[in-house]
């Protein structure tokens, strides 16, 4: 699962200005939307098609590949 946050911001500003006299206006609005998205993975084997067999029970370690 993760979590994804989008967010928007419009904003505006504006002046006036006569002579010594400054007149100013401002807006500023914000939204945000979060969405939580889950997915299963399902494994499987490339080469049969079929999902992996998980087996903790042996009695050794796999050998290793050599190159």
């Amino acid at each position: 699962m993760f979590v994804q946050s989008l967010s928007r911001e419009n904003g505006g500003e504006g002046k006036l200005s006569l002579g010594v006299v400054e007149v100013g206006a401002g807006r500023k609005s914000t939204h945000s939307d979060t969405h939580r998205i889950m997915f299963t993975l399902q494994p499987f084997s490339t080469t049969t098609g079929k999902p992996p067999t998980i087996n903790d029970r042996l009695p050794a370690p796999p050998p290793r590949p050599t190159e």
